[in-house]
C-alpha cells in the first residue's frame, strides 16, 4: 500500500468519512499539492482489498456519502466554504438538456471563454486535466464557442455523478494502446486538494460532453489530448455519424447493471466511444450506445432527445437520406445536424406509422415517449440494419443491433430466453404498466417488397425501361454517398459490384469527391476468376484498387471468428463471408476508408442465380425472387453487415434501395426470369450496354458465386472446407446429428462444423438460421454452390470454348 506523507489510508479515510465536511475540507487542504495518493490495495475493517473493481467499489462507498449536505453554519468561514462547493456538487440528475441555458446566474458567453483561453499558461491546470493547455489554446477563435457550451453545461449543472468512479475508465491512451480493461487500470488517483478532487469530476463531465461532440477516448487515429493538434482536432469535429451499435432494456426484473455487459459484446459497431443513461423517472428501462464516427453536433450522441422534445427518447442505427427533404417538407426546426433527428419530429407530428412511411433509408430504431410511456422499435425494408429482441410474458423486452448483444441478458426467473430477429418493414408497439413492465400493443407493416414508397423519390419515369433502371439505381448510388468519411466499393469483378463500382465513381466526381475511390477485390491465387475480372473493371475505371489474398489455413484460423461474428451456421452464408470478412479486415487495417459500397442484393431482385434458368414458369420465378427478398436479412444482407461491421466498416446496398427494388419487380415477371435465349440479370445488363461505363466482357459475364469466385476453378473453396471438416468431425459425430441437432439437422461434416461453432457462441438460439439456404428446382442438391449445378457447368464449357 503507498502513503502520502504522514498520512496513512486509514486516516485519511476515517477524516473522509467524518460527519462534518469542514473535516473533511481540512483534511485535503493539508495535503501536499504537488502529489497524488494512489491506492494499490486498501483495508476495510480486517479485510485487504487488492482487486481494482473492489477498490473503486469501496472508495464509491466512502465518497458517494461524502456529498451529502448537512446543517451547517454559514458564520463560520470553513463550512460555508465546504457549503458552497457541496452545493454546487450535490445539484440533481438534470431532467433535460435544457436547463443548462436555464442557469443565467452561471452563464458565459463566448468571447468571456475566448478570454480564458488566451490567457492559460502551460504550467498551470486549465480545469481539463489530461488535457493540455496548448491544444486548447490552439483551437481556433470560432472554436471559442464549442468551449462556451462546455463551460456553461459543466459549471451550471454539476454534481457527482453516481457513475464518478468509472471516470478513471474514460481516459485518453497512447495512439496504438487498445482501450483499457479494468484490470490494465489504476483504481483511482485523487490529486488531495478538494479543488482537484472536483477537477476530477469536472474531467468525468467534460469528457462526457467531448464525448457528445467528438473529441473522443480511444482513438485510433492519435486525437491524444495531450498531443492533440488544431488539424487533428478540426478533423474530428467535421466527421458524421455512420455505423453503431443500439442496444436498450424495458422492464428489468433485475439491477440493469447487471444487464450492461452485454452490450458490450456489440461494442465493435461503434469502436469510437460509448453511452449508457437510464431514462428518467424509470429505474428498469437504460439505452446503450456504440458509436463508429463523430457527428458535427455537440447534441449528437445518442439516445437523442431535444429541447423542444424532452420526453422523447431516440436511439437509432443508419442513414436516412431524404431528412433534409422532409425537414423542409414538413417545416421542422431541427437541433442538431444530424439526420436521426427526423424521426423525433416526423413522430411527434402524427406518430409512428407516419414517421416509419415517410423514412427513406435504412435503419434500425428504438424510441421511447416518456409521456404515454409507448416504446416503438422498427426496422427498415430488407433489414439492411440489424436488430434483434427479446420479449417475454413478464414484460421484458431488449432490443440489439446483433444478437450477441442479448447473450447474457437475464430475467430474475432465470428462464431461457429467446432471441428473435425483428422482421424488417415492421414496427412494433409497446407500453410500459405501472410497474415498468412492457407489454405488446401491436405490430404493423409500413413497407412491403415491390410496392412503392410513400415518401417522395427524384426519378421521373419514362417509357424506357432501360433508362428507368439506370436512374433509380444512379439515385441508389448518388444518396449512399452521404458521408464525410472515405467512401470505397468492393469490386468481385462481377456484374453487380462492378456497376456499383462505376456508378460510385460517376457520382463521386459529380458531387465534387476529389480524391480517389478505392475498390477492393479479393481471392486466394492469381488464378481467381474474380481478381482477374476484378483487375480489368478497376483498369477501365481508372481507380486506386487493392488486390487482397488468403489462403485455406487463413479461412481456418479465422473459422470461429467468423462464425461468431455472423450469428449463422448457414452454409453457403459461411462460404461466402471467408472472402469478405478479410477484405473488411484489410480495409480497416490498411486504409482509411471506413464507407464501402457493395453488389449486395442484385440477385434476389433480378433473378440473378443460376437456379432460376430452371423455373417451371415465370410466375414462379417472380415468387421465388421475393422471397428471397424477404429473408435476406437472414443470409446475404446478415452477412455483408456482420463481416463488415466486425471491423468497424458501414456497407452500403444500393441495389436494396426501396424506390429501386419496387420499380424492377414492378416489371413484367416474363421480361425478369432468365431463359437460354436469355442471360440472368438480361433487363439489368441491357440498361448498361452501349454506355462504356464497365467493359462489355464484364457487363456479359455469366455468374460466379462470390464464395466460388475467389478461388480457381479447378479447386473451389468449399472443397477446402469440407476437407478441413473431415478432419474435425468423425462419422459417429455425423450419425449423432439429429439427435444433437434436431433442428436444421445437418446432413453433412462441413454443415456439423459450422453448427457445433455455432452452438459454443448462441447455445439455443438455432432459430436465428431458420433454414439452411438451397438452390430451388434442383432435385436432391444437398450443396449450396453454384458450381456443382448442371447449368453452370454447361455455362463454363460455352464460355471455354469462345
Amino acid at each position: 500500500m503507498k502513503q502520502h506523507r504522514a498520512n496513512t489510508w486509514n486516516q485519511f479515510i476515517n477524516n473522509v468519512a467524518s460527519p462534518q465536511p469542514s473535516a473533511f475540507w481540512s483534511t485535503v487542504k493539508s495535503l501536499n499539492k504537488k502529489r497524488s495518493i494512489e491506492f494499490s490495495a486498501i483495508t476495510e475493517g480486517n479485510r485487504t482489498i487488492k482487486a481494482p473493481d473492489e477498490i473503486l467499489q469501496c472508495l464509491s462507498r466512502h465518497f458517494q456519502s461524502r456529498f451529502t449536505a448537512p446543517v451547517m453554519n454559514r458564520n463560520n468561514p470553513t463550512d460555508k466554504e465546504a457549503l458552497d462547493l457541496w452545493e454546487l456538487l450535490d445539484k440533481a440528475n438534470p431532467e433535460d438538456i435544457q436547463l443548462v441555458n436555464q442557469c443565467s446566474d452561471l452563464k458565459f458567453i463566448s468571447e468571456e471563454v475566448w478570454q480564458v483561453i488566451k490567457s492559460l499558461k502551460g504550467k498551470n491546470s486549465s480545469g481539463f486535466d489530461l488535457i493540455s493547455n496548448k491544444m486548447i489554446k490552439n483551437l481556433p477563435h470560432n472554436y471559442s464557442n464549442i468551449l462556451t457550451k462546455q463551460y456553461n453545461a459543466l459549471f451550471s449543472l454539476s454534481y457527482w455523478d453516481k457513475n464518478w468512479k468509472q471516470a478513471r475508465t474514460i481516459c485518453f491512451n497512447k495512439v496504438d494502446s487498445p482501450a483499457p480493461t479494468k484490470q490494465q487500470l489504476r483504481p483511482i488517483s485523487l490529486l488531495p486538494v478538494m479543488g482537484k478532487i472536483y477537477e476530477r469530476l469536472f474531467l468525468f463531465r467534460f469528457q462526457k460532453w467531448l464525448n457528445n461532440f467528438g473529441i473522443l477516448p480511444w482513438q485510433k487515429s492519435g486525437a491524444r489530448a495531450k498531443q492533440c493538434t488544431v488539424s487533428r482536432v478540426n478533423h474530428l469535429l467535421e466527421q458524421r455519424l455512420e455505423m453503431c451499435g443500439i442496444w436498450c432494456i424495458f422492464g428489468s426484473t433485475v439491477d440493469t447493471h447487471q444487464q450492461v455487459p452485454g452490450c458490450f459484446n456489440i461494442a465493435h459497431r461503434g469502436p469510437d466511444c460509448f453511452r449508457f443513461e437510464n431514462v428518467n423517472h424509470f429505474s428498469k428501462c437504460v439505452f446503450g450506445f456504440h458509436r463508429l464516427a463523430v457527428v458535427d453536433d455537440i447534441f449528437g450522441m445518442q439516445p437523442m432527445r431535444l429541447h423542444a422534445l424532452p420526453h422523447i427518447w431516440m436511439t437509432y442505427n443508419g442513414e436516412i437520406y431524404n431528412f433534409r427533404e422532409a425537414q423542409k417538407k414538413f417545416g421542422y426546426k431541427f437541433e442538431t445536424s444530424c439526420d436521426g433527428e427526423i424521426l423525433i419530429h416526423l413522430y411527434n407530428d402524427k406518430g409512428a406509422r407516419f414517421m416509419c412511411e415517410q423514412l427513406y433509408g435504412v435503419f434500425a430504431f428504438v424510441l421511447f415517449d416518456t409521456k404515454e410511456r409507448k416504446i416503438y422499435v422498427g426496422r427498415d425494408t430488407f433489414g439492411v440494419r440489424p436488430s434483434f429482441r427479446i420479449f417475454t410474458e413478464c414484460g421484458f423486452l431488449a432490443v440489439s443491433s446483433e444478437a450477441k448483444g442479448l447473450e447474457g441478458v437475464t430475467v430474475a426467473s432465470n428462464q431461457p430466453l429467446k432471441i428473435e430477429a425483428f422482421e424488417p418493414g415492421t414496427y412494433e408497439e409497446y407500453k410500459l404498466d405501472e410497474n415498468e413492465k412492457a407489454e405488446f400493443i401491436k405490430k404493423e407493416r409500413f413497407h412491403t417488397i415491390g410496392v412503392f414508397p410513400k415518401y417522395d423519390v427524384n426519378v421521373a419515369l419514362t417509357d424506357d425501361i432501360s433508362l428507368n433502371i439506370r436512374s433509380y439505381l444512379t439515385n441508389a448510388v448518388r444518396m449512399r454517398l452521404m458521408s464525410h468519411r472515405r467512401i470505397g466499393s468492393m469490386l468481385s469483378g462481377g456484374l453487380d459490384s462492378s456497376i456499383i463500382a462505376a456508378l460510385t465513381i460517376q457520382e463521386a466526381r459529380k458531387q465534387g469527391i476529389n480524391y480517389p475511390i478505392q475498390t477492393f477485390s479479393i481471392g486466394m491465387d492469381d488464378e481467381s476468376p474474380d481478381l482477374i475480372a476484378a483487375r480489368k473493371v478497376a483498369k477501365h475505371l481508372g481507380t486506386e484498387h487493392h488486390e487482397i489474398r488468403f489462403s485455406a489455413e487463413d479461412a481456418i484460423k479465422h473459422l470461429k471468428n467468423i462464425i461468431k461474428s455472423l450469428e449463422s451456421y448457414d452454409i453457403t452464408t459461411i462460404r461466402a463471408s471467408i472472402g469478405m470478412y478479410f477484405v473488411a479486415k484489410y480495409i480497416q487495417e490498411k486504409t482509411d476508408t471506413i464507407v464501402v459500397l457493395s453488389g449486395e442484393g442484385a440477385d434476389e431482385v433480378c433473378q440473378g442465380y443460376i437456379y432460376f434458368y430452371r423455373q417451371p414458369t415465370p410466375e414462379e420465378g417472380d415468387r421465388e425472387s421475393r422471397r428471397l427478398c424477404q429473408d435476406l436479412y437472414f443470409y446475404d444482407v446478415l452477412r455483408a453487415d456482420r463481416t463488415t461491421a466486425a471491423h468497424g466498416l458501414e456497407l452500403r446496398v444500393p441495389f436494396l434501395d426501396h424506390a429501386f427494388t419496387s420499380y424492377y419487380l414492378s416489371l413484367p415477371a416474363a421480361e425478369r426470369s432468365p431463359t437460354k435465349a436469355r442471360a440472368e440479370k438480361y433487363l439489368l445488363r441491357k440498361a448498361f450496354d452501349g454506355l462504356d461505363l464497365i467493359p462489355s466482357e464484364i457487363l456479359w459475364r455469366p455468374k460466379e458465386a462470390f464464395s466460388d469466385g475467389v478461388a480457381a476453378k479447378t479447386k473451389s473453396l468449399f472443397q477446402y472446407m469440407q476437407e478441413h471438416a473431415e478432419t474435425q468431425v468423425s462419422d459417429v459425430d455425423l450419425q449423432r446429428a439429429a439427435t444433437l441437432y434436431p433442428f436444421n439437422t445437418p446432413m453433412t461434416k462441413e454443415a456439423f462444423l459450422y453448427r457445433s461453432i455455432f452452438e459454443e457462441y448462441y447455445p439455443g438460439q438455432p432459430h436465428l438460421t431458420p433454414y439452411i439456404w438451397l438452390p430451388k428446382w434442383c432435385g436432391d442438391q444437398t450443396d449450396p454452390s453454384a458450381r456443382v449445378l448442371t447449368h453452370y457447368k454447361e455455362q463454363q464449357k460455352d464460355s471455354d470454348k469462345s
